[in-house]
């Protein structure tokens, strides 16, 4: 899904940050708490806009995506997700 999500968004998500999720999940064992990575950040526009990724604790399986700042940006990562559902 995340390579669904680079096309439709037209961007490239940090490839070491997606890797190192993987590594993480595999190696929560230590239960380290929540964890939250940046997966992407555009600030060449008049707000920034950040992709993140945030894995709970409890849940190491599964990666919980946000938008945060960038308006526009944040309406169409919305939408890629409102159409999945």
């Amino acid at each position: 899904m995340l390579h669904e999500l680079e096309t439709y968004l037209h961007i490239k998500l940090d490839k070491a940050v997606v890797n190192k999720i993987f590594v993480d999940a595999e190696d929560y064992s230590q239960g380290d708490g929540e964890k939250c990575y940046t997966l992407y950040r555009d600030s060449n526009a008049w707000f920034s806009w950040i992709i993140e990724g945030v894995v709970e604790e409890y849940e190491p399986e599964t990666i919980w995506l946000q938008s945060r700042f960038g308006f526009h940006r944040q309406k169409q990562f919305e939408a890629f997700f409102k159409n999945r559902t």
